[in-house]
């Protein structure tokens, strides 16, 4: 009866949290950032819903407070930077640090001056985030049985876990996302 309940308890919360907000490469600390969509993947940026473009690549750095967007040769100040797939919806999208680090991300990105660097924030609905979580935990040739076990872990972590941050849900910096 007890085993019951608890799976009962943790199916209701699962259909409650469909989305996370994840902040990512935040051991960085960087003030430039180059994002990029996917070949074949639908990608518009911009500062707000009413300026967005579609299938370029977008240069941001941080000025002081400000965030100075690069699109091709015209450049633009802004506060806030979005993309998502044209829609609001998910989307994949290249992340990435001149010189230090490339990561593809499916979901929506939002990045927004805060202090001396970049905050760069994904949201992805909860099953993308387990399935993060699990490919980034588990080791090559895993036992399937074995990546199952992660997976309910991961989404008890992410559903019961609590927010952890104060402009995002979790962090991907060992012992803060996981």
């Amino acid at each position: 009866m007890i085993k019951h309940c608890m799976c009962l308890f943790l199916l209701a919360l699962c259909a409650e949290a469909k989305e996370v907000q994840i902040g990512v490469l935040g051991l960085f600390h960087t003030r430039d950032v180059v994002i990029s969509g996917m070949p074949g993947k639908s990608l518009e940026c911009g500062n707000n819903q009413q300026t967005r473009i579609a299938g370029q690549q977008w240069q941001l750095h941080l000025l002081r407070t400000d965030m100075r967007v690069s699109i091709s040769r015209r450049a633009e100040s802004s506060t806030s930077f979005i993309c998502d797939d044209g829609h609001g919806g998910a989307t994949e999208i290249r992340i990435s640090i001149p010189g230090r680090i490339t990561r593809v991300y499916r979901g929506k990105l939002k990045i927004a001056p805060v202090k001396s660097e970049l905050l760069i924030i994904i949201t992805m609905d909860l099953e993308t985030a387990v399935a993060s979580v699990v490919a980034a935990e588990s080791p090559p040739a895993v036992p399937v049985e074995a990546l199952k076990a992660q997976a309910v872990a991961a989404r008890s972590f992410l559903v019961a876990g609590g927010k952890r941050h104060h402009d995002f849900d979790f962090c991907d910096t060992r012992g803060h996302f996981w």
